[in-house]
């Protein structure tokens, strides 16, 4: 009985014979399940005969994985979706409830154990020898591709493959060598390429120049090219403590000043402001139509991204000057001249999904100098981002709106370990938000909270989870200060760099086999 073909699992691509005694049609059916999750598809599976034929068809789960990705902000290019079998499809499209209920397994201070850990070397293709240093690293959301960076001046990206049974290629599938230093990396509007930003030092026959590049990769992982889309002039090599790129322009911070520029259309203007002159670096966070930036004391100011102004020379001293003062701002949880912020959002570009998803705002706040219970040392607050459209001209009313959806005291639930540096970017995870970072201990931990579904000032509910996804002797002593994280609910990736030339990567998620 057991080799018998009843007990074994039927994945067909047509299997709607037998419809004569059900009321619908198969058509019907698919465009029912085509607004179903996943799980939803799998339960309507032990309804009857017939809807378990048509819940193996690949066409539904197509759909299902679609949905999932557009729903998670998964990069366009990670699923080569007409070459997946149906089982690769239906394990992918389960991937965030797989990942949450692995979590859900954990007791105690226990760690997962994950299915896949490689350590990753970045060789140079032939005849070139060695490897490409990793010096910083973009990851694409989905897990499978990676932008490395390196002291050289090189970038690479890698695919790392869409699941354990996918393997990593062995040279990259795109290299751009004299690049410059990686500024910023981000999604394009499309989904479909990396849009990044370098700047490329100053040669015998230019000065520094910021240049904004393309990739983008296929997902039958064929070689990719990086493309030049637009060069900005630094005359005078200004020190940029903020880079930032979106769909739409590019956001630069020089100490108090701010900088926008819509390098497709060659528009640009700028602006001081006085409350950010000892603003520490990295304090700059662009959503659309919105610039986010805190000051020494943790205080949060919103600007509007105004119209912007063409520019006759594309340097970035020729920009034309404006007023622009902050429509808002949000004070630090807790006072203290030492404290850090980190900004992280969730995809704060629009998803084709049914409803719209409006992105979620996180604010975590790290107080090195807190003598008090550690359970209280990493308080973090959410918003909701309302977009009130660009191009506002209500002299009072931002651009966009943050509500505020709930606070705690402390980011890691009730684990003692405070934050250290590190944090990924908050990701939807069904329906939870998830993010990643390192701790005091040298851990990694991750965190999931339910997604606010109304506005509030109070405490965030207990349902808060938190548990080590990296235990500190998991690492070998190799995760030091500054250490950066790649991380992906959807597929269970989490990669870290670990030395100048190698990675680790780690898959907390199963492949089917």
């Amino acid at each position: 009985m057991a080799n018998s073909p009843a007990s074994q699992p039927m994945l067909l691509e047509n299997p709607l014979d037998g419809r004569a005694t059900f009321p619908l049609s198969g058509e019907i059916v698919i465009e029912i399940l085509r607004h179903a999750s996943p799980f939803d598809v799998l339960s309507m599976r032990k309804t009857c005969r017939f809807i378990c034929n048509v819940t193996r068809m690949r066409t539904v789960w197509i759909n299902a994985l679609e949905r999932v990705c557009a729903r998670h902000g998964v990069f366009k290019p990670t699923f080569p979706l007409q070459r997946m079998s149906i089982l690769d499809l239906e394990y992918a499209s389960l991937g965030p409830r797989r990942f949450l209920k692995m979590l859900n397994s954990i007791q105690g201070d226990e760690s997962p154990l994950p299915y896949g850990n490689r350590e990753l070397i970045f060789r140079r293709r032939p005849p070139l020898t060695g490897a490409y240093p990793c010096d910083g690293f973009y990851m694409a959301t989905g897990g499978r591709f990676l932008l490395v960076y390196g002291e050289d001046d090189s970038l690479s990206l890698w695919d790392l493959g869409y699941n354990l049974r996918a393997p990593m290629k062995t040279y990259p599938v795109a290299t751009l060598e004299r690049s410059g230093e990686l500024a910023a990396a981000s999604q394009s509007f499309d989904g479909e390429g990396i849009l990044l930003v370098t700047r490329q030092p100053t040669t015998d026959f230019e000065m520094d120049n910021l240049a904004v590049y393309e990739v983008r990769p296929t997902s039958d992982g064929r070689d990719s090219t990086f493309v030049k889309l637009a060069q900005l002039g630094l005359d005078g090599s200004p020190t940029l403590h903020d880079v930032r790129i979106t769909p739409r322009v590019v956001s630069i911070r020089c100490g108090p000043l701010f900088f926008v520029w819509d390098w497709r259309i060659n528009k640009g203007c700028r602006w001081s402001s006085s409350t950010l002159f000892n603003s520490p670096a990295r304090a700059m966070t662009v959503l659309e139509g919105t610039i986010l930036a805190y000051d020494e004391g943790g205080t949060v100011y919103n600007w509007d991204i105004p119209a912007l102004q063409h520019l006759p020379i594309l340097d970035l001293a020729h920009f034309p000057s404006i007023e622009n003062e902050p429509k808002a701002c949000i004070r630090p949880l807790v006072q203290h001249p030492e404290i850090s912020v980190l900004i992280r959002c969730t995809a704060s570009h629009r998803q084709n999904t049914e409803p719209a998803l409006d992105p979620i705002l996180c604010i975590l706040y790290d107080d090195d100098s807190w003598n008090g219970p550690p359970e209280r040392r990493t308080p973090m607050s959410l918003y909701s981002v309302r977009e009130m459209g660009r191009g506002n001209e209500d002299p009072f009313i931002p651009n966009t709106l943050l509500l505020p959806a709930g606070s705690c005291d402390h980011a890691f639930g009730d684990r003692s370990e405070r934050f250290y540096g590190a944090m990924t970017s908050l990701y939807r995870c069904e329906d939870n938000l998830v993010f990643c970072a390192d701790t005091n201990d040298l851990s990694v931990v991750v965190t999931v909270m339910p997604t606010p579904l109304r506005a509030t000032l109070r405490e965030l509910p207990p349902a808060m989870l938190s548990r080590k996804l990296l235990p500190s002797d998991a690492l070998h002593g190799e995760l030091t200060t500054g250490v950066q994280l790649g991380f992906c609910p959807v597929s269970g990736r989490l990669a870290y760099r670990a030395t100048d030339e190698s990675f680790y990567l780690r898959d907390f998620i199963s492949a089917p086999e």
